[in-house]
């Protein structure tokens, strides 16, 4: 029989592992904790893995007859593909899936939240009322109406947020190379589109290519006062120059779901150091992390394995 081994099965698909076992498979939820101690571990044919832990060389040596890793996820820089290219191991993901992604806006709708959360002062009046507090004067913002929002990257969670602000009756500015969109204003500098609006919101794929795009000669061009929001990786900015961007008042509120190397010890990561800064608002890493999306994409990737 071959077996199926989850390291992070919390809130993994009920339906799902009822689809295995009909489909023949047998299905264990361990952990990463205690695989190693797992007596079947010869007879792993399938690890499913989420975004938690790295997947290398010492992780992959475990398991002598895995054939295939399944990341019901886009971003594939949790794992080594060199390693699994090497071992001739299959990944499944979702990475390409493109008409089934825009079924899932799990992420648009937590960078959209995270943009009226900025402007509002949503958290810190709400943590000021905690400790007794009620001064609104405190904690006034803006509104989002008229605002100048710069999508970088108009593809499919680009594409779904500029939507959204269209139905808040923003302006809406994107840049990106490969797209074409009339119903938004297309700026081919991305200088220029980081000096004129006043929300910038980034939704790239990452790829070694792509690594720091945001870097400091970009970042020198943000129009002061700037809100930025980063839902896409961490790899995709140089973090030093983003902190020290609002450290000089240039940036004046950072909302950010991803960190680089997160999986990994986030001592030296510059935005992890400051998350108590009241400007910053971190969350970790929760951007498809829905109850309903994540349950619709495992089994997704469970049936692109059961179909063969």
């Amino acid at each position: 029989m071959k077996i199926i081994y989850n390291l992070e099965p919390q809130n993994y698909s009920e339906l799902a592992i009822d689809n295995w076992t009909k489909a023949g498979y047998k299905y264990c939820a361990g952990s990463y904790e205690s695989f190693k101690n797992y007596k079947y571990l010869d007879q792993v044919h399938i690890l499913i893995i989420r975004l938690k832990y790295k997947v290398n060389s010492n992780l992959i040596s475990y398991f002598n007859n895995l054939k295939i890793i399944i990341s019901a996820t886009t971003g594939l820089n949790h794992i080594d593909l060199e390693i699994l290219k090497t071992k001739k191991i299959q990944l499944i993901s979702l990475k390409g899936h493109e008409d089934f992604l825009k079924q899932i806006p799990s992420t648009a709708e937590l960078a959209f939240a995270l943009i009226l959360n900025l402007i509002r002062n949503i958290p810190q009046s709400i943590e000021n009322v905690k400790k007794g507090g009620w001064d609104r004067e405190k904690f006034k913002g803006f509104q989002l109406y008229k605002k100048k929002i710069g999508i970088i990257g108009l593809g499919r969670i680009g594409s779904m947020l500029a939507n959204y602000a269209k139905a808040f009756g923003m302006e809406i500015y994107y840049y990106d190379p490969y797209v074409l969109n009339n119903m938004f204003k297309k700026v081919d500098n991305i200088n220029e589109l980081v000096s004129e609006v006043d929300i910038i919101t980034i939704h790239i794929n990452y790829s070694e290519k792509n690594k720091n795009f945001i870097n400091k000669s970009i970042i020198s061009h943000f129009k002061k006062g700037v809100l930025v929001i980063n839902t896409s990786r961490g790899e995709i900015w140089d973090e030093k120059e983003i902190v020290k961007a609002l450290k000089n008042k240039i940036i004046n509120g950072l909302a950010v779901d991803v960190l680089s190397d997160e999986t990994g010890n986030k001592i030296n990561n510059p935005i992890w150091n400051e998350r108590l800064n009241p400007k910053i608002l971190l969350t970790p890493h929760i951007g498809g992390a829905s109850y309903d999306a994540m349950w619709q994409c495992e089994l997704y990737v469970q049936n692109l394995v059961i179909k063969k």
